[in-house]
């Protein structure tokens, strides 16, 4: 440069390094001791963590390339975000049915409810049954001796009540027996069985007569 401007540019730069990179001037800027550091692409760090510049050459172009990556990456993730919104539906959709849903819980927990309640009676009366069996059992447990020595006195009485009515009718025969063999019967019954059986017929004959007679008259 011109040595005229040599005092205005070392007022200007004064203690400033030049360095070929930025990662360099980044290490030489803000790591350890800082120093006020400036690219060979025009990039300005200084020690309180500031860059300004380089608006030409490689950061500019650095910078354009991660943006350009940067977005591309989003650009995939919002096709990504979007695919998987397509396959889940619209959230009105998806409100729906979680209503649907809820509201199909809420019916099956009632049925539940009620389902419990049912089984809790339906138990109550099984055990009531039990019990009462169990009583009824016990009962018939407690009778059944009783029951035999009942059973025990009306066969017993029932064989006697045969052998009177044996002996009675023994000796009505006896007493008809005369009056049997007039009318050519074996015995007394069975002449009143004939006799019986008679008079039910004409009764039964009057009482056709009779209705015959009814409807000629009308």
């Amino acid at each position: 440069f011109d040595r005229v401007l040599e005092n205005a540019i070392l007022f200007a730069v004064g203690n400033t390094l030049v360095c070929d990179d930025i990662d360099e001037a980044k290490d030489l800027s803000w790591k350890g001791q800082r120093f006020k550091v400036v690219t060979t692409e025009g990039i300005l760090l200084t020690k309180s963590g500031t860059m300004t510049g380089g608006t030409s050459g490689g950061m500019e172009a650095r910078s354009h390339k991660w943006n350009d990556k940067k977005i591309e990456g989003f650009k995939n993730k919002k096709e990504e975000y979007e695919s998987e919104l397509e396959k889940l539906g619209s959230i009105r959709d998806m409100q729906l049915k979680e209503s649907g849903a809820s509201g199909k819980i809420s019916g099956l927990e009632k049925k539940i409810q009620y389902t419990e309640i049912e089984k809790k009676s339906i138990e109550d009366k099984l055990n009531n049954l039990n019990v009462e069996k169990r009583n009824i059992e016990d009962e018939i447990v407690r009778l059944s001796p009783e029951l035999q020595k009942l059973e025990k006195v009306i066969n017993s009485r029932a064989t006697k009540i045969q052998s009177l009515e044996k002996r009675i009718d023994d000796i009505v025969d006896e007493i008809y027996k005369k009056f049997s063999e007039s009318v050519g019967v074996k015995n007394i019954r069975e002449y009143e069985e004939n006799h019986l059986k008679g008079v039910e017929q004409t009764a039964a004959e009057r009482v056709s007569l009779h209705n015959q007679k009814s409807k000629l008259k009308y």
